[in-house]
């Protein structure tokens, strides 16, 4: 199923588009773009466990690079912009912050605009989604990610956003933990729901690593939260 995660109305625009990129991909076989994923640097403020970002050579985007690169994909008939790092809500070029990328994204016609954080800054954006990084509850999380549980619960709770989702990477760490973490999530009602992915090992296997058998045994497929019942 497609879900548009937006928290601006769904217009008649939006939705002709959506169909017409459908039929020209299953009928004309079109493999026009459709979601651009720009990563603005390689900082994070983070060290977690599972990622090594940070170590990489510190590649960073000017934001006339943002704007040519969002012109250029818009021009091949993208309209769904991702905004990644590193950790994107940290990045600035000068007088220049991830919000003037939001902005000039939607000035220049994108449907929706996304950010992935960590959810250690403040959750003030105008993006249309923001998904947050969470790996388990505050003991777990913290081993896994450093100690920064409580501050991205409570950037949560404080922002106004309407449309905020986790994501939580499954892994050797944190897989039995997870329906105590939906039942958490449960009570912060800032959140519109959780996506689950399996941690992929960057090379080969590490700590965190889960075989196929576990990756099914511990598969979310039967948990609904009180808010889609």
């Amino acid at each position: 199923m497609f879900k548009i995660l937006t928290n601006k109305p769904v217009q008649v625009k939006h939705i002709i588009y959506g169909i017409k990129y459908v039929v020209n991909y299953w009928i004309h076989g079109d493999m026009q773009p459709l979601i651009c994923g720009l990563v603005l640097h390689n900082k994070c403020n983070l060290r977690c466990r599972h990622c090594n970002i940070f170590v990489r050579p510190g590649a960073e985007m000017s934001f006339q690079e943002t704007i040519e690169v969002i012109n250029k994909f818009y021009a091949d008939g993208g309209r769904c912009l991702y905004l990644e790092g590193g950790e994107p809500m940290i990045w600035n070029d000068g007088s220049h912050s991830m919000e003037d990328v939001v902005s000039y994204a939607h000035e220049k016609g994108y449907y929706t605009v996304v950010i992935y954080t960590n959810g250690t800054q403040p959750l003030n954006s105008n993006a249309d989604t923001i998904f947050v990084s969470v790996d388990g509850l505050k003991e777990t999380h913290d081993k896994l990610r450093g100690k920064s549980f409580d501050r991205i619960i409570e950037n949560i709770r404080e922002s106004t956003h309407s449309s905020i989702y986790i994501n939580y990477t499954i892994n050797a760490v944190n897989k039995a933990e997870i329906a105590g973490f939906c039942a958490f999530i449960d009570k912060i009602p800032q959140i519109k729901g959780i996506f689950f992915y399996f941690h992929t090992p960057y090379y080969g296997y590490d700590e965190l690593y889960l075989d196929d058998q576990t990756k099914k045994r511990n598969s979310v497929t039967d948990y609904k939260s009180e808010k889609e019942i």
